[in-house]
This record gives C-alpha cells, sequence and structure tokens, in this order.
C-alpha cells in the first residue's frame, strides 16, 4: 500500500514550502518517487505554491478536478508505488474533503501515513472567527505546525500553543519554520496515528468472535470511530446536514 500524507491549511498556508522541505530533507530515499496532488487554483502562475512544487525534481506534481470533494469518484488514479502527498483545498471544508478522500484510498490502495495542519498564526490571530475551521483540521491531525509568526506577537504565539497543550491533544505541536523547514521531521513523518478522530484508523475485528452475539448496551469503548455517525465533525442529522457546521474559511483570506 502507498503511503499518503494529507496536507491542511487555511489559503496557501506555507503548506507547500512544507512538502517541497519534506521530499528534499525529511523523506527517506526509498519513500520516493512523489506524487503531490494540488487543487488548479493553487498551482496557477499567479500562486507561489506551483513554482514551489514544480521546482522539485523527485515530484510529480498532479492537479485536482474541482470539486472533488462532492466526486471522489473524479480523484485521479495514484501510481503504484512511491508517497502521495495531497494538498487539500485551503479555501474548502476540510471535513467534506478528508471524507471523500477516505472513499479514494479504499478504492485505490492508499494507506493514510499523517494528516498534518499548518496553523497561519497572522491569519488567525487577526481573525478569531476562524478558529473553529482550524479545531475541525486539529480533531484529524496527527501533527499541528504554528506558521508564518514573523508579524504576529511572541505572546500569542506562547498563549496559542500552551492552549493546544492544556487541551492534552495526542497530536505533535511543533514550529514551521522559514522555508517550510521542521525540527525532527523523521518523528514528524513517522505513520503512527495521534490524531483524535478514529475516522481513518483500520476496522479491527477478531475472527474467535465472528458469529457471536453479545447481548447488553455497548461501552464507549466498543462505538465504532470509523463510522461517520460517531465522529462530532462527520455525523450528520436526518435532512443530511452536518451536525457541526464550520465557518467559510474564505470570509477571513484575502481575494
Amino acid at each position: 500500500m502507498s503511503p499518503l500524507y494529507v496536507f491542511l491549511g487555511a489559503g496557501p498556508s506555507e503548506r507547500a514550502a512544507l512538502i517541497r522541505a519534506l521530499i528534499e530533507r525529511g523523506f527517506e530515499s526509498q519513500s520516493s518517487p512523489f506524487t503531490v496532488y494540488a487543487t488548479e487554483k493553487d498551482l496557477a502562475e499567479r500562486s507561489e505554491t506551483g513554482p514551489l512544487l514544480q521546482e522539485v525534481a523527485q515530484a510529480t506534481v498532479v492537479p485536482l478536478p474541482p470539486g472533488y470533494a462532492d466526486d471522489p469518484d473524479a480523484l485521479p488514479v495514484p501510481p503504484e508505488g512511491g508517497t502521495v502527498l495531497f494538498l487539500a483545498d485551503g479555501r474548502a471544508n476540510p471535513v467534506d474533503q478528508l471524507e471523500a478522500l477516505r472513499r479514494w484510498m479504499e478504492t485505490h490502495d492508499l494507506e493514510l501515513a499523517r494528516v498534518f495542519t499548518v496553523i497561519d498564526c497572522a491569519l488567525l490571530a487577526a481573525n478569531p472567527g476562524a478558529a473553529p475551521w482550524y479545531e475541525a483540521c486539529i480533531h484529524f491531525s496527527d501533527v499541528v505546525l504554528l506558521g508564518n509568526r514573523v508579524n504576529v506577537s511572541k505572546k500569542w504565539v506562547r498563549d496559542y500553543e500552551k492552549r493546544l497543550h492544556r487541551e492534552a491533544l495526542p497530536c505533535h505541536i511543533a514550529y514551521l519554520k522559514a522555508g517550510g523547514v521542521v525540527d525532527s521531521p523523521a518523528e514528524l513523518l513517522y505513520p503512527e496515528p495521534r490524531r483524535i478522530s478514529q475516522f481513518f484508523d483500520p476496522v479491527e475485528s477478531d475472527p474467535a468472535l465472528e458469529g457471536i452475539e453479545i447481548e447488553g448496551e455497548p461501552d464507549d469503548e466498543d462505538v465504532d470511530g470509523t463510522d461517520p455517525q460517531s465522529d462530532p465533525y462527520l455525523a450528520r442529522t436526518e435532512q443530511g446536514y452536518r451536525v457541526k457546521r464550520l465557518v467559510d474559511i474564505t470570509r477571513f483570506l484575502p481575494d
């Protein structure tokens, strides 16, 4: 199975620089070749994302079709072997995209290695209303990186980092440095789940229990975390709406 790394964040948010730095200096040599998926808008000439990714010799860049979250079957067929890196649309709902990605993974035999979220500290400090959107990303993430901190007060960054640690999140929390560099990339890339959501966890079953009915109410530990209805961000009402709706992140992004 090819490992899949997903990168969430609002707008570009230095994610292309992070992907490039990881490909060039983070992954082991046997992880290549790399296939990077990004939206056509992110790969456009006016975006910094396209030039950053196109210049990576070890990577093949593939554009994502518009509206892929509504039609996972429209996603390109990934190559056999190598490592797949998915730059999620930073202007769209991350939950919808992740739900579509699970179907894509199952269809094409991909294994989720890790989900990264890059926090644009300048954006969040200036727009506290974007916090719930980022909280949804963090819910699904194994790694949370604090980026774009240059013009943000050190106190705000410290306070936000302390708040994340107070919540006892299982994910790694680290700084994203200039040029997309991170400390200890091997630790951050290691394919071990550290996310709150169990939506992408493999379904475990005990063959010895097949065909045996267990009476009584199930404990909380027996809840199937891979069922979308068991996840607060994926659950839907009877009418099909998300129980937990997210703010439109484009309200806080520059045109």
